[in-house]
């Protein structure tokens, strides 16, 4: 028992200082151990409620490299071990506080895989188990940082729902709870940190800028502080990575993208050398991902097309396979600014082959398309077919920006084509339609 323990501390040390691949054989032998002491001993809740904590926090690395799985398999072995606890044990809090965050693990995991409702059950789950344990103890402090954070975390599953205004009232909830405890202790700081800055990601989405950008500069301040005292803590890093970026994000979307790079080269030079060291933690490589798209777009902005293109094609490296796609079309933007046309095109004709774009992407099609056919003489029928086609699609899909269509210089060499004229006749009077008044018939008394 005491070499498991030993393991097992050792994980954690290394887990927090970001070295996943020794946390994780440290957990695994510490799980051989307290596996045959849990079947040896099984009158001893000890060792079964060691083996669920071992199981966790296997599950949690797993997690955090991708292996969803695996992950999975670790938390449901442990959940089933710990409601026996809670069961047989009730007065032992402890293993009512384990419960709880197996339950929000599997919440964590879950919405990951897009498995919403079961997430939101856990998630649930976590927040009424908190609960009556608050209403059961006099340390009713004990319980609020964990509903901080599971508050937040349902939060989080709402606003993937697209649900802004549910995960908006999580968030607060969070914030509340998290204002009435000691705020010196760095896990309560970096709690704090990220409540805040998913707060902000969620008034973004209601295009609450301001109040969002108050938000995220709460969590900056905090996380600041937090790397700057603690520089081996790996998760101090990351957490500034992420809201560097999205404070950048907010800045570009909000045309001001030359006040946007300070914050992008900080979240990209901070989360690079992580990526480096440790490929396998997703979420360093994500949010470095997510630095480098942005700044693709604040370059794009700012007219600076080769470092554009630079930036965009770092985050299809970064990507997955399955999510690089949408970072390929927008590269076909700076190609074609950058005098490659060909390469463009070669990318619109290979992606086009999919019917699922937002109106953007096939707006952006079209231009290349357009572009291409004042270039190359012997396809200039061909791409301008092709050009009207998705610019169809754009309107299809809900473009009506009908000032761009006709000012765009990219489209120039479609103004002559009948059915260009057609698209924009038809489109003007779908937007004079929509803009006037409905009168409504006054019924008839009866005669």
């Amino acid at each position: 028992a005491i070499r498991a323990e030993g393991h097992f501390r050792v994980g954690l040390l290394w887990q927090q200082l970001g070295r996943k691949a020794e946390a994780l054989t440290e957990f695994e032998q510490a799980l051989e151990i307290r596996k045959r002491l849990a079947d040896d001993f099984p009158d001893v809740p000890t060792y079964r409620a060691e083996l669920a904590d071992t199981l966790t926090n296997r599950g949690v690395l797993l997690y955090e490299t991708g292996k969803y799985p695996e992950a999975d398999g670790q938390y449901r072995k442990a959940l089933a071990i710990q409601e026996k606890l809670a069961t047989e044990f009730a007065a032992v809090h402890e293993y009512r506080h384990s419960l709880a965050m197996i339950h929000n693990n599997l919440g964590n995991l879950l919405k990951d895989l897009k498995q919403w409702a079961e997430a939101e059950m856990h998630f649930q789950e976590a927040l009424a188990i908190r609960a009556k344990l608050a209403a059961d103890s006099t340390t009713i402090r004990d319980n609020l940082p964990s509903m901080a954070m599971y508050h937040n975390n349902l939060g989080g599953l709402l606003e993937k729902r697209r649900k802004p205004v549910e995960a908006e009232k999580q968030f607060r909830a969070a914030l509340a709870i998290h204002e009435t405890l000691p705020s010196e202790f760095p896990a309560m700081r970096r709690l704090r940190a990220v409540i805040h800055g998913n707060l902000g990601v969620v008034l973004t989405s209601q295009d609450k800028r301001a109040e969002a950008e108050e938000q995220y500069r709460k969590s900056l301040a905090i996380l600041e502080n937090l790397a700057a005292e603690f520089p081996t803590i790996t998760a101090y890093q990351v957490e500034l990575g992420y809201i560097c970026d999205h404070i950048g994000q907010l800045i570009v979307n909000g045309d001001r993208p030359a006040d946007s790079f300070g914050l992008l080269d900080k979240a990209i030079r901070i989360l690079g050398p992580i990526h480096e060291h440790e490929p396998r933690d997703i979420e360093a490589k994500r949010f470095l991902r997510d630095a480098r798209s942005s700044r693709a777009h604040a370059h794009l902005h700012m007219q600076k097309f080769a470092e554009s293109l630079n930036d965009v094609d770092a985050a299809i490296e970064l990507s997955p396979k399955e999510e690089q796609p949408k970072y390929r079309a927008f590269r076909v933007t700076p190609l074609c600014q950058l005098g490659k046309v060909a390469e463009a095109v070669a990318e619109v004709a290979e992606l086009s082959k999919s019917s699922n774009w937002p109106l953007v992407d096939w707006y952006n099609f079209a231009c290349v398309y357009s572009v291409a056919s004042s270039k190359f003489e012997g396809k200039k029928q061909e791409y301008a077919d092709r050009a009207v086609t998705m610019l169809q699609n754009a309107v299809a899909a809900g473009y009506k920006d009908i000032a761009s269509i006709k000012q765009d210089t990219d489209l120039a060499p479609l103004r002559d084509r009948d059915d260009f004229k057609l698209l924009i006749a038809d489109l003007e009077k779908k937007v004079e339609q929509k803009q006037s008044p409905v009168l409504e018939q006054t019924p008839e008394s009866p005669k």
